[in-house]
């Protein structure tokens, strides 16, 4: 019997809604089975987290990704005039972890790489009867997500409401900083600019939750625009 993915361990945990892209700078060999690496945050950017956090981490030429519990402080997060932010990552040897064995390759071949996470997140509900605007499920949530940080290449948030009027749409997007908010259902143009450009379908993880009949004509959707099947996970409301 195989063993579950980080990702399918963790698909329905919430994750932040944004890309942190940060560089390989050092490697600190523990013990026979234990690296410490320390991940260099780039010069005006911003990463915050609480303590005991995990971090998606995608690195290049592996499929899936690898989740990995932040060892260093928040504070040692932050740029100083002394020293740059970074973040630290203690990581067991695993030869059978595609993200565990690539991060115990030698250190000549990996020090200096670029690694990075990603969440995106189209989000559909319906406008609530109530007309009040906070009374719309993860709100809040989802938008002071958006707002923890500007980086390279953003993850935006997209908001759709079914039965809401255009004043409604006006107020969400004068408060926050979503990508989109649209009245209506999830379409497939907004499918397809979530998934991205071809070359990127053999990393990119779906997550799908919602009715049956919606979740399985989203996971048809890519599937056919070529995702494998291992890379599209869903959670139907029965």
């Amino acid at each position: 019997m195989t063993s579950s993915t980080h990702q399918e361990r963790t698909a329905t945990a919430q994750r932040e809604a944004d890309l942190h892209r940060v560089k390989l700078a050092s490697i600190d060999q523990v013990n026979e089975s234990v690296r410490v690496l320390r991940l260099q945050i780039p010069p005006a950017k911003d990463v915050k987290f609480l303590p005991g956090q995990w971090l998606d981490v995608h690195l290049p030429n592996v499929q899936q990704a690898g989740g990995f519990t932040i060892t260093s402080t928040p504070k040692d997060a932050q740029h100083t005039p002394h020293k740059p932010g970074y973040l630290e990552l203690a990581i067991q040897k695993s030869p059978n972890n595609p993200p565990a064995a690539w991060l115990w390759k030698p250190e000549d071949e990996i020090l200096g790489s670029d690694v990075h996470r990603r969440i995106s997140l189209l989000y559909g509900t319906r406008a609530p009867k109530s007309r009040n605007l906070s009374d719309i499920l993860f709100l809040d949530r989802l938008g002071n997500q958006n707002h923890i940080g500007k980086y390279k290449d953003p993850l935006f948030v997209d908001l759709f409401l079914s039965q809401c009027s255009e004043e409604e749409k006006q107020a969400i997007g004068d408060q926050y900083d979503f990508h989109s908010t649209r009245a209506g259902r999830i379409d497939r143009n907004a499918l397809f600019w979530a998934l991205g450009p071809n070359f990127e379908l053999q990393k990119t993880v779906v997550y799908i939750c919602g009715p049956p009949q919606m979740t399985d004509e989203f996971e048809e959707v890519y599937l056919e625009q070529g995702l494998p099947k291992s890379n599209v996970l869903t959670e139907k409301w029965w």
